[in-house]
C-alpha cells in the first residue's frame, strides 16, 4: 500500500542573508514519515498553479511555525511588537496553499504559525501580542511547557481526551478567542489563551499553538499525527 503524500510548507532560514535558504526543521519530517506518511516539502515561493497542482497529488497538508502574518492581512495595522513577519512573498505563498487546501477536502494540520494562519485565511483575527497577559509566552528561557485544558466534545478530545493536557508552546500571538474564523471553534485554551482550534465535519482540520512535533510528549505527539496521517490515507484510499 502506497503512504498517503503530505504537504509540509517551509519557509526561510532567516540566518542566512546571502540568498534564500527555504527550510523545514526535521522534527516535522519525522513526525509524518513516523505516523506512517510521506513528506514532501511545498516550496515557499510557490503560485497559484504551481499549488493547485501539488493539492491535486496530496492527500493532506501540514501547515509548520515560523514568524508573524502581517496584521493588515487581517485588517490591523501592526503593534510595534510585530517585529518578525513574514517575507511578503512567502506569505502569499502560504495563503494560496492554505486557500486552496481548505476549498478542498484535504485533510489540513496547523502547528503554531499554521494554526494562526488557518483562522486568519478563514477571516478570523489574531492578538498580535500577548503582553502581560501570559508572560510565559514570550520567555525563551523559562520551560516551553505548561498546561492547556481541552474542550470536550471536540475531535482534539477525540485524540487526546478532554481535560487537561502538557503542552508546549512558547510564542507572543494567538489566535483571537471572539474571532477563531468562520466554521472553526475552540478546542482548547490556556486561560485565556486558545491553544487550538479546529473545524467540525467529516475532513480533518485542526490547528494547535503548541509543537507537538517536538514535545518530548511521545504519545501526544504521536496520536495527533497518527490521526492526521490516519485521515490522508483514508482520502488516499478514496480518490487514488
Amino acid at each position: 500500500m502506497k503512504l498517503p503524500l503530505i504537504g509540509v510548507t517551509g519557509r526561510v532560514n532567516e540566518v542566512v542573508k546571502t540568498k534564500n535558504v527555504y527550510e523545514i526543521p526535521d522534527e516535522y519530517f519525522r513526525a509524518v514519515y513516523d505516523c506512517g506518511g510521506l513528506p514532501v516539502q511545498l516550496p515557499p515561493f510557490a503560485g497559484k498553479e504551481e499549488l493547485e497542482a501539488y493539492m491535486e497529488i496530496l492527500d493532506g497538508v501540514l501547515f509548520i511555525g515560523g514568524p508573524d502574518i502581517h496584521p493588515s492581512f487581517y485588517g490591523e495595522t501592526p503593534v510595534p511588537e510585530v517585529t518578525r513577519i513574514l517575507k511578503p512573498e512567502v506569505q502569499e505563498s502560504l495563503v494560496l496553499a492554505a486557500e486552496l487546501a481548505l476549498a478542498r477536502p484535504l485533510p489540513v494540520f496547523g502547528v503554531c504559525l499554521g494554526c494562526q494562519l488557518l483562522c486568519a485565511v478563514s477571516g478570523g483575527k489574531l492578538i498580535q501580542d500577548l503582553g502581560p497577559l501570559v508572560s510565559r509566552h514570550r520567555d525563551a528561557e523559562k520551560s516551553p511547557y505548561h498546561t492547556a485544558e481541552i474542550l470536550p466534545g471536540t475531535l482534539l478530545a477525540k485524540i487526546l481526551g478532554a481535560g487537561t493536557v502538557r503542552v508546549n508552546s512558547c510564542h507572543h500571538q494567538a489566535v483571537r478567542p471572539d474571532a477563531p474564523g468562520k466554521n472553526w471553534r475552540i478546542a482548547a485554551l490556556d486561560g485565556e489563551v486558545v491553544e487550538a482550534i479546529e473545524q467540525p465535519g467529516e475532513v480533518f482540520r485542526l490547528g494547535v499553538q503548541w509543537h507537538p512535533e517536538c514535545s518530548d510528549d511521545i504519545p501526544q505527539r504521536k496520536a495527533l499525527f497518527s490521526a492526521f496521517i490516519r485521515a490522508a490515507g483514508e482520502r488516499h484510499q478514496n480518490t487514488r
